[in-house]
């Protein structure tokens, strides 16, 4: 159990900092103007540490979510964890990203004003879901 609490958390922040780092990248490209390596480490790392605590506090809730529901599609069915737990992960940036869209009247991370930036920020979410899927406990095998 306190193996599962410490490799959720892990995911939590991991899909955090993707999700910060990939907004700041998808603006970055929409300004059309070139950008330095530099300037996009130092404009990832100004959001993941801006935005971040506030992107933690809609994020965690929205894996909590999406996890359990994943954990029981897992015992109930004979799915590949490693797509349920990465469809979670997206799954749960989409549900961010649409109770977002339903509480302010524009996109609050600029990145999802795009079709493409909320693709992006989806993928960080299916990434940090894979995070869970290798990190994360094995069921028991079923006899």
């Amino acid at each position: 159990m306190v193996r599962r609490i410490i490799v959720f958390l892990l995911t939590v922040l991991f899909v955090t900092i993707l999700v910060a780092a990939a907004g700041s990248q998808v603006t970055l490209d929409a300004l059309g103007v070139p950008v330095t390596v530099m300037d996009r480490l130092t404009a990832a790392g100004r959001d993941i540490v801006g935005a971040g605590p506030l992107l933690l506090m809609f994020i965690a809730p929205a894996l909590l979510v999406t996890m359990l529901i994943a954990g029981f599609a897992l015992h109930s069915a004979t799915f590949r964890r490693f797509l349920v737990y990465s469809l979670a992960g997206a799954g749960a940036v989409l549900l961010v990203l649409g109770a977002l869209a339903i509480a302010f009247p524009m996109p609050v991370l600029a990145a999802a004003r795009t079709v493409a930036g909320a693709q992006m920020l989806v993928l960080a979410g299916a990434i940090g879901g894979l995070l869970y899927a290798v990190l994360g406990p094995r069921a028991p095998a079923k006899g």
